[in-house]
């Protein structure tokens, strides 16, 4: 029988681990940032491929950051609608919030995902200095909308705990 309180644990490790690499892919677009401003404007002689590196490391950031800023409650919420409700309706619209916010997660990741799939299957690359294939960059989404979504569902709390 599946051990459901393991499989929340294993993920919640996961969705950390997603966040160091997000915290180290923060650290490598500000490097890359700055070494890309003395270069171009103490040295003028800019890099033709920083800015491609820098996007990937924004979409890793964003993408492997959500799961832990939704496993930790840490997300920007506008609440007045339910702290100005009575506690039974503030439960419901708690309820329908979630609910909501788990399908669109669900959704956005299939068309995410769809796409990759189609662009694994074309061969399709990035059309930048650094030609890489889309696809990975695709299926980082995907990992953080699903993994944001079960945290989510599961209704993780601060850092994980129960």
């Amino acid at each position: 029988m599946l051990n459901f309180s393991a499989l929340i644990g294993c993920h919640r490790s996961l969705t950390k681990g997603m966040f160091a690499l997000a915290m180290i892919s923060l650290l490598l677009f500000t490097v890359m940032f700055n070494i890309e401003v003395a270069l171009r404007y103490f040295f003028n002689a800019p890099t033709n491929w920083s800015q491609d590196v820098i996007g990937i490391a924004t979409l890793v950031v964003i993408f492997l950051g959500l799961p832990y800023v939704t496993m930790s409650n840490a997300h920007v919420t506008i609440d007045i609608l339910v702290s100005n409700s009575k506690p039974g309706t503030a439960k419901i619209l708690h309820f329908v919030a979630r609910i909501t916010t788990v399908l669109v997660l669900l959704y956005a990741a299939y068309i995410v995902g769809g796409e990759a799939l189609k662009q694994f299957t074309r061969g399709t690359m990035t059309a930048s200095s650094l030609p890489i294939p889309k696809w990975p960059l695709l299926a980082v989404m995907v990992l953080g909308l699903l993994s944001s979504a079960i945290h989510v569902a599961t209704g993780s709390k601060k850092d994980g705990a129960a």
